[in-house]
């Protein structure tokens, strides 16, 4: 049975699902409304059927009526008939005015009934009212709670991604708190990890090796101070214990240990705080480094630094001794050798102004060979002596204009040999730090040298320059296009009177490179020399820069 067709309202459909109560509302919502539509149904089934009855009714009336009138019209003549037709038809008016009566009543309680109906649906239009209501409710609910849930979206995502960073933290901080343990495990160096109260909680292998202790002997520091300190293990224990209660770490110094197998071990120990633990225990690390070896290698040293001293002390009373004697030998060699000196070339002198007539041409020559050697002997006294005082002399060093030095000591030895064809060709030399005597005592040897093993040279070249880099040792050099010398013979050039050619050849005492050579080691530098055989030779020496030049 449908909705009655002048109620359009009734026959709209309420099934748009886009917008929805929520399940509890609309499910009463749905029952209020089916049971309003079951009672219209019943009233509207019930109005229907008293109104065919009611047409039925006045149908057979109506057809009573005609027969009626046809049998007034057939039986005029009969009165009973017509009276009892009377009666019947008075009867049937009746029974049609109570049917009439009972019709209206049924229209009566028909206009209650849409009334009823009325009053229905004008609840009907406020339920569906409260229907749009809610479902406007509804889509703003639904509009509200995509929102919300695009909001918890957002959230569960960044939720999962601090979860995830949570996750890797916590990956990371096992993966870190794994790579501490290795490296306490695997350390070189004994590692201790302890917490407050005594509880180890790791040893490295590095420790049980050492000690030959097991990680189950060593559950806590008690048990690894029992076994390692002895009688000293109250006065440790006082220093671990006080180690808890620190802000940082500090060097506990040198410790004597003692192993299982009873060595003594020293360790030299370091500890440090860690932070806590989760239960609010002090955390700290102690490291030690087995320093036995080098406390002995120390101790040994000291010892042989003592013998050192005492045989300086020794070889220093020795070399006084052998100074003076020295001394007195250079005393001896300046005043008991060169009187006779003097007088064997005075007298000689003596003998080559005034007798030189009663001697004939061998006589005089000998007595020529008697006055230079006596010169020779004289010169070699001196250099001697120089060389001798070189080694013991107080250096007083200071900067060196090393171009003006080496001018000056070469135009000084070109004095003495004012007649040879001498040429200097010279670079700017850079500044060195040493004794300037000394230092002039090198230059003289040196170009004194290279003017004598060029004097069979028309025209002596001599070079002097400087090599290297700024920040070397200065290094310095003299050259001459001079008779040279064989490389294989070169170890004996800065030998005391060692000499390559003869001195009837070249003059000289074979002093003078010796003495250059003390005097440049005492400086702590070096000196060396290259030639070859009538091609020349060049000397090298180096002198150390002032660190503050360096």
């Amino acid at each position: 049975m449908g909705f009655p067709p002048h109620w359009p309202e009734m026959n709209r459909s309420h099934d748009d699902s886009d917008c929805r109560l929520p399940d509890r509302d609309e499910a009463r919502l749905r029952r209020e409304r089916s049971r309003l539509l079951e009672e219209l149904t019943d009233a509207t089934d019930r109005l229907r059927a008293e109104v065919a009855e009611r047409k039925h009714a006045e149908a057979q009336h109506e057809q009573h009526r005609e027969q009626l009138a046809k049998q007034v019209r057939e039986r005029t003549e009969d009165w009973n008939a017509a009276q009892a037709l009377a009666h019947r038809f008075e009867a049937q008016s009746k029974t049609l005015a109570e049917e009439r009566e009972r019709l209206a009543q049924a229209h009566a309680a028909s206009q209650r009934l849409m009334e009823d109906l009325d009053a229905a649906r004008q609840r009907l239009e406020h339920v569906n009212e409260g229907l749009r209501d809610s479902e406007r409710q509804a889509r703003s609910a639904q509009t509200e709670t995509a929102r919300l849930l695009a909001q918890a979206g957002r959230s569960r995502a960044a939720l999962l991604s601090v979860l995830e960073d949570h996750r890797q933290a916590e990956a990371g901080l096992r993966a870190s708190e794994e790579r501490f343990r290795r490296a306490v495990v695997g350390s070189p160096f004994p590692v201790l990890l302890h917490a407050e109260g005594g509880k180890i909680l790791q040893a490295s292998d590095s420790w049980c090796e050492i000690t030959g202790y097991s990680r189950e002997e060593l559950a806590t520091v008690e048990d690894w101070i029992r076994r390692a300190y002895g009688e000293d293990q109250s006065r440790v224990q006082a220093d671990i214990d006080r180690l808890y209660g620190l802000n940082q770490g500090g060097a506990e110094g040198d410790s004597a240990i003692r192993t299982r197998s009873g060595e003594l071990r020293i360790w030299d120990i370091s500890s440090a705080p860690l932070g806590r633990l989760p239960d609010g225990r002090s955390l700290v690390i102690t490291m030690a480094m087995d320093v036995t070896e080098r406390r002995r290698a120390e101790a040994e040293i000291s010892r042989l630094n003592a013998e050192l001293e005492r045989r300086v002390v020794e070889r220093t009373a020795e070399l006084n001794a052998a100074n003076k004697e020295l001394e007195a030998f250079s005393y001896s060699v300046s005043h008991d050798l060169r009187a006779p000196l003097r007088a064997v070339d005075g007298f000689a002198g003596i003998l080559a102004e005034e007798h030189a007539a009663a001697l004939n041409p061998e006589g005089r020559r000998l007595l020529d060979v008697i006055r230079n050697e006596a010169g020779h002997m004289g010169q070699l006294i001196d250099d001697l002596l120089d060389f001798a005082r070189t080694g013991r002399a107080e250096m007083r060093k200071g900067v060196i204009d090393m171009s003006a030095l080496a001018r000056e000591a070469f135009q000084d030895q070109a004095r003495l040999y004012f007649e040879r064809e001498l040429e200097l060709k010279m670079a700017p030399l850079p500044p060195a730090w040493g004794d300037p005597a000394m230092i002039r005592l090198v230059w003289v040897n040196l170009i004194s040298n290279a003017i004598k093993f060029t004097k069979y040279r028309t025209r002596a070249v001599i070079e002097i320059g400087a090599a290297g880099e700024p920040t070397d040792d200065r290094w310095y050099y003299i050259k001459d296009n001079g008779a040279g010398f064989n490389m294989k013979y070169a170890d004996k050039l800065f030998r005391v009177f060692q000499r390559l050619h003869d001195s009837a050849t070249f003059e000289g005492t074979g002093v003078g490179l010796a003495l250059a050579q003390r005097i440049i080691l005492r400086h702590g530098g070096r000196i060396w020399a290259e030639g070859q055989v009538e091609a020349g030779a060049i000397f090298h020496f180096t002198l150390p820069q002032r660190k503050s030049d360096a």
